[in-house]
């Protein structure tokens, strides 16, 4: 499983088209991540969520347009982020990912109509500068969850 940034287009018939794509860490104590749940309010299990454009943009210095993907095979179609939404303590952060399920189409990808949400945690949270925010097992490891098909 890797995170990538990928320069995007969407045709008008609704075909995804990716280009350069940069693997991304979102962990790590430089991380995008960790850098926005700190400027967060420093409020145990408030729930946040932000849209993974802006977040690429904000964050991740993405252009417009621009789509974070989640490639768990090399051969297999990417999941193109949709939102990442979680809540933090002062040690934890749980976090899901939501995410769009694509599939090959003629030049490029297209919309199954499904998601997957991915539950993950760090451990860092909102009053930890000094945590090492790698990633580990979420409370309920049940695995990904399809929320649509």
């Amino acid at each position: 499983m890797a995170f990538y940034l990928a320069q995007s287009e969407q045709t008008p018939d609704g075909i995804w088209k990716f280009g350069t794509m940069t693997k991304i860490a979102l962990a790590g104590k430089s991380g995008p991540l960790p850098k926005y749940v700190s400027e967060l309010p420093k409020e145990d299990n408030l729930p946040w969520r932000v849209e993974a454009p802006n977040f690429a943009q904000s964050h991740l210095g993405a252009k417009v347009g621009d789509q974070v993907l989640w490639i768990t095979e090399p051969s297999e179609p990417p999941m193109r982020v949709l939102c990442i939404c979680g809540s933090s303590t002062s040690g934890t952060t749980d976090i899901n990912i939501n995410m769009e399920v694509l599939k090959a189409a003629e030049g490029g990808f297209t919309r199954t109509g499904a998601e997957i949400s991915e539950a993950l945690r760090l451990n860092g949270g909102h009053s930890s500068p000094n945590a090492a925010w790698t990633w580990a097992p979420p409370p309920m490891a049940i695995g990904a969850a399809v929320l649509g098909a």
